[in-house]
C-alpha cells in the first residue's frame, strides 16, 4: 500500500511536480490526470478541441483539493508542445522532465 493513502485518514502528500496529461480530457486519460492529483502532483489537462471537457477534468480536480489547470494545444506540432509546456509551467511551477532526471542520476552514479 502507498504509504500516503491511509484508509480513514487524511495524509498531507509531499509536493510533487506538475505533470502535463494529453488526452486528459476523459476515459483513461482523465482518470490518469485525477490519479496523480491524488498522489499530489498539480496536473495540467491538455487538450485540442474540448476546452468544456477539460475544464470539467479540472474542476474536479481542484474540488478534491489539488491544482490543476486546463492547457490548450495540439501534441503533433513542436511549436505546441513548446508553448504547452511554457503554460503548464506559468500555471502550475516547474515541471516533471523524467529525461532530466534520469541523465542527473546518470550523473550521480558516476560520482
Amino acid at each position: 500500500m502507498n504509504e500516503h493513502m491511509k484508509f480513514g485518514t487524511k495524509t498531507e502528500l509531499p509536493r510533487q511536480r506538475p505533470v502535463i496529461v494529453t488526452g486528459g480530457t476523459r476515459g483513461t486519460g482523465a482518470a490518469i490526470a485525477r490519479n496523480l492529483a491524488k498522489l499530489g502532483h498539480p496536473v495540467a489537462v491538455n487538450y485540442v478541441a474540448s476546452k468544456d471537457a477539460a475544464e470539467t477534468v479540472v474542476s474536479a480536480i481542484q474540488a478534491a483539493g489539488a491544482k490543476a489547470a486546463a492547457i490548450p494545444g495540439n501534441v503533433s506540432s513542436p511549436v505546441h508542445i513548446e508553448a504547452i509546456s511554457t503554460a503548464a509551467e506559468a500555471a502550475l511551477g516547474p515541471l516533471a522532465h523524467p529525461g532530466q532526471q534520469r541523465r542527473h542520476h546518470r550523473e550521480d552514479r558516476s560520482c
